[in-house]
């Protein structure tokens, strides 16, 4: 093999690949058969099946049906050289598809904007098919304002083809479709459900159960603590037939309970700063918080002492709204008992007798209450000497009664 020479000649006139002169003629060959095939048959060898026959109302793009476009693709079928969509043609002719599409109220203008007409329209399957066919694992049913996410899993129940809610069309929907389905699924609770709340289930069921199986209302403002968790819906949202109408339910005791007040409004409608959700017998009040606190023997004083016949507002806090009967005094002191008693028992007595008009000074501060307060009596007593110090004889009534001129209290 050394030395060996190769001949490059070969090697340079060797055919590359199918670029041969029989490959290319027959390329050339086939690439013109099909056009006149195609010619020949207006291009109905690339066309899947024939076009759909059913006729509409009103003509659009001047044919009332598919079929009628005959063998011109390009009607609808945009080159795939052009900057044009499918779509674009489509609208062209469905001018009312187009309209519907401006709006989010309409069920064309109320999907994604990557959804296209073929996604739900479908030709080509013969001049009976059915141009319109959803596929519901594709199909965003939320868009149009209700998901099928509950549905899914419902027992009892099949969703599997548009028309078993649609009977009518797809572009309608009867209310009563769920009424009769769910009737049969669980009759005895949709009765009384409806009966509470409205016939009307789309105002505020969405199909993924916001207000369904899987709403929890301790996730809500309004937690339901106590007896509250026994309460029946209707308890509270009785004719709530919209969800505006159903969040905006009251929550304030006094929306509920006003009928079941037994202060009868005396004690103002915040039922909560006493009661509790556990039951109205379950009462707690800070009585420091009113204008009558509780010290000594009154904090140990049951409330109906004070509170006879249940009444809460309007008492009086003077020590003798309650007291009189046992004012030893009989009242000759006055009222205020709290001016020399302590609210702990009567006998805790502090009396400041050096704010009075006698101020007790000298002996007159060891000398027991009762040398001057005899029978009881405590007001309308003189302050003069004479009146408790009778004139001695050895002064034989030559000085008068005006002992201080001379005496003091000393001694």
């Amino acid at each position: 093999m050394v030395g060996r020479r190769i001949d490059t000649t070969l090697v340079k006139q060797r055919p590359l690949g199918c670029l041969t002169g029989t490959s290319l003629i027959v390329g050339l060959v086939v690439a013109l058969g099909v056009t006149i095939a195609a010619a020949a048959s207006g291009n109905a060898i690339f066309s899947p099946g024939p076009l759909n026959a059913v006729a509409g109302g009103e003509a659009l793009g001047g044919v009332t049906s598919h079929v009628e476009l005959g063998r011109e693709c390009g009607s609808c079928h945009a080159p795939f050289w052009s900057a044009e969509r499918m779509e674009d043609r489509c609208l062209a002719c469905h001018a009312q598809v187009r309209r519907q599409m401006e709006g989010s109220a309409m069920l064309h203008g109320s999907l994604p904007e990557e959804f296209t007409c073929r996604d739900c329209h479908i030709d080509h399957e013969g001049p009976d098919a059915e141009l319109t066919r959803f596929d519901l694992v594709d199909y965003p049913h939320e868009s149009v304002g209700f998901s099928l996410q509950a549905h899914q899993s419902l027992p009892g129940t099949s969703i599997a083809a548009c028309e078993n809610c649609h009977q009518e069309s797809v572009n309608r929907f009867r209310v009563d479709t769920c009424r009769r389905c769910h009737l049969e699924i669980e009759r005895a609770f949709l009765l009384e459900h409806m009966n509470t709340f409205s016939p009307a289930c789309l105002n505020c069921h969405d199909g993924v159960d916001s207000y369904g199986a899987a709403f929890d209302h301790q996730r809500q403002d309004f937690s339901l603590q106590g007896r509250h968790k026994l309460a029946a819906c209707g308890d509270c949202h009785d004719d709530a037939n919209t969800l505006e109408v159903l969040r905006a339910t009251p929550q304030q005791c006094a929306d509920c309970h006003l009928k079941d007040d037994a202060h009868e409004q005396r004690l103002g409608i915040g039922c909560e700063s006493c009661h509790s959700p556990l039951g109205w017998p379950v009462a707690t009040i800070d009585h420091d918080l009113t204008r009558f606190p509780l010290i000594g023997a009154h904090a140990e004083t049951g409330c109906r002492d004070c509170h006879a016949d249940g009444q809460m507002m309007q008492l009086g806090t003077t020590c003798s709204d309650c007291h009189a009967d046992d004012d030893a005094h009989a009242a000759a002191f006055g009222a205020n008992c709290d001016a020399c008693h302590a609210p702990t028992r009567w006998q805790d007595v502090s009396f400041d007798h050096n704010l009075l008009a006698f101020p007790l000074t000298g002996a007159h501060g060891r000398v027991a209450c009762q040398a001057c307060r005899q029978a009881g009596i405590f007001q309308g007593l003189s302050s003069a000497c004479a009146s408790c110090h009778a004139d001695p004889a050895f002064h034989r009534g030559l000085f008068g009664v005006d002992c201080a001129s001379c005496h003091s209290t000393t001694a």
